[in-house]
């Protein structure tokens, strides 16, 4: 699911979408955009190999129970949550232009992420971890998203070209 929604994100309107962004007043800590496709691919491929170990500790039951850790449809509520804010970000910055809306949602992210690493974690240990490597990433990330915004006070909203 986290892999397909990446694909899909990616390859929508990606030549449009990247011309517009190249248009903000970036940082100077903006990395390249060659740099975007590997970090965020591998983020999403760690999500759906956590997502699964975490279901095959489960033996792909939801009603599954383990002591002393978060019952699995929580888990998996939790992660959902993140998998669509990782969308809804892409959706409100790029598709959207709402830089304001943008940023906090990478907050919202940050948050998610680390709620997921946790409930993940006390169910399957690499599971966790393989969510909270991108912990470093998402507060860079919603710094970059900050200052983007605060960097194009004109640029909040998407102007429609017909």
């Amino acid at each position: 699911l986290s892999l397909s929604l990446s694909l899909l994100s990616l390859f929508s309107e990606f030549s449009r979408l990247l011309f517009r962004y190249h248009g903000l007043n970036l940082p100077s800590f903006t990395p390249p955009d060659k740099v975007f496709g590997p970090v965020w691919g591998t983020f999403y491929l760690a999500q759906g190999v956590a997502s699964y170990l975490v279901l095959q500790q489960a033996n792909f039951r939801l009603d599954h129970v383990q002591p002393g850790a978060t019952p699995l449809p929580l888990a998996l509520g939790v992660y959902g949550v993140h998998v669509g804010l990782n969308w809804l970000w892409s959706w409100l910055f790029f598709g959207q232009h709402r830089l304001q809306d943008a940023t906090l949602t990478s907050g919202l992210l940050l948050l998610s992420a680390g709620g997921t690493a946790a409930v993940f974690g006390l169910r399957q240990g690499t599971a966790g971890g393989l969510v909270a490597m991108q912990l470093p990433w998402l507060v860079y990330a919603t710094t970059l998203s900050y200052t983007i915004w605060k960097n194009n006070p004109d640029q909040q909203r998407v102007v429609k070209e017909q």
